[in-house]
């Protein structure tokens, strides 16, 4: 026998239920059976695989930043793709260091938060080309955090990484970019 039902199975199912003679069940949400918290932190099944529009918009992403960086700093950056990495959040975190700049953003029509992380060498060479330097000044970063002067350097180009990102999901979906807020501690991101 097939699993499939045909259009004349289909039809006498829903003339059955229709006319009364067959008893379908009607939820009165008095069950009340436990809803339980799901933790994003100990997700177990993550997607494996190739994601060839996160592939095109990664592709599209590094092009673009790779001139607004050009243009920000007036010299060439080295932008490139490393592929795409599905990890644990919680996993992500550990690997990271303090400080590190957690821009928690907004992505309208989508739901929920998302971060842009820039680690502190890369806040540091960005800050040191910005004026002027060759990107090689690092200075102690121990858990200090960042200064007035660094955070506008990192919200200059994090305005320039909305505008390249928005313009990298255009053929995708219609997006837009919200700064939240920010945090250097990646405990409390």
């Amino acid at each position: 026998m097939s699993d499939l039902l045909s259009q004349e199975e289909i039809d006498a199912l829903l003339y059955g239920v229709d006319a009364g003679d067959i008893e379908t069940e009607v939820d009165d949400g008095s069950d009340k059976s436990i809803v339980r918290e799901y933790n994003f932190g100990s997700q177990e099944r993550i997607i494996r695989g190739r994601m060839p529009t996160m592939e095109m918009v990664n592709e599209r992403f590094t092009r673009l930043l790779r001139i607004s960086l050009f243009l920000f700093l007036r010299r060439s950056s080295e932008v490139f793709i490393t592929g795409i990495q599905v990890k644990k959040f919680s996993e992500y975190i550990l690997g990271l260091h303090v400080p590190t700049n957690l821009n928690i953003i907004r992505v309208p029509p989508l739901r929920g938060r998302a971060l842009v992380v820039m680690e502190s060498p890369l806040v540091f060479t960005l800050v040191d080309n910005y004026f002027g330097g060759g990107g090689q000044f690092h200075p102690k970063t121990d858990g200090r955090e960042y200064t007035a002067t660094e955070m506008r350097v990192i919200r200059l180009v994090l305005d320039m990484i909305f505008k390249d990102l928005k313009e990298a999901w255009r053929p995708v979906m219609e997006l837009s970019f919200e700064y939240v807020g920010s945090e250097i501690n990646p405990q409390f991101a």
